[in-house]
């Protein structure tokens, strides 16, 4: 016989991978629709007619792109509400304060939870005059092991009566209390794993109004890696 909580584990499967993917894949989209420059440039040579334009020396923009990465990214290495919202300065703040109250969960506490672990190094910069790449290595949380755990917990026999208690009628308070259990589970999840992922990744970036941007496509992949590929 089909039973409530047949229903309640057949929500609750779809439901645990499915409301942390698409809060990471909104927070990835905010953050790209918002790319901004890394890092200001050095100012250009001055050159009179005269004075035949000096050599280009890559040195300055270098040294502005490994500074510019370090601040986008250093405050990940040691995760809060306060540097994920550092990171996040850039999105929809509308956006993300609505997703939040509908669903009942913050988007930058589960950041904090999934950043656990974050490394970072840059171990290449090469530049010239208006282009220039950067070669990262990144060693992240592994976010879908943990929720194919978190998955497997919530449809566990100790799990289902709870579940069916948070669904009760489905109106917006008992989904809100719904997903906010959730959501605890999946950051004990993610708080008690230990499995890592690595990306070595190259950046394209290009100088425009003074100040040097990323490749849309590559900051894709930067915040793939910063989100463990779950966006």
């Amino acid at each position: 016989m089909y039973t409530h909580h047949d229903n309640v584990r057949g929500h609750r499967r779809l439901l645990v991978p499915a409301f942390f993917a698409i809060a990471v894949a909104i927070v990835c989209a905010s953050v790209l629709s918002s790319c901004r420059g890394i890092a200001a440039s050095s100012s250009p040579a001055s050159t009179t007619d005269t004075q035949a334009e000096e050599p280009y020396d890559p040195a300055e923009d270098i040294e502005a792109i490994r500074k510019g990465i370090a601040r986008e990214l250093d405050p990940l290495k040691t995760p809060t509400p306060e540097s994920v919202a550092q990171f996040l300065e850039g999105t929809d703040q509308a956006k993300l304060a609505q997703i939040e109250s509908t669903n009942g969960f913050d988007v930058r506490q589960m950041l904090v939870h999934l950043l656990r672990g974050f490394d970072y190094r840059v171990y290449d910069v090469s530049a010239n005059k208006d282009v220039a790449t950067a070669k990262l290595h990144m060693d992240c949380l592994d976010g879908a092991k943990a929720i194919e755990r978190a998955q497997a917990q919530v449809v566990s026999g100790d799990e289902i009566a709870l579940l069916g208690e948070l669904y009760g009628t489905g109106d917006d308070d008992d989904w809100r209390k719904l997903i906010a259990h959730l959501a605890e589970v999946v950051y004990d999840n993610l708080d008690s794993s230990h499995d890592m992922v690595s990306r070595d990744l190259t950046i394209h970036l290009s100088k425009q109004g003074g100040a040097w941007q990323i490749d849309p496509d590559d900051m894709a992949a930067i915040l793939g890696a910063v989100t463990a590929g779950m966006s």
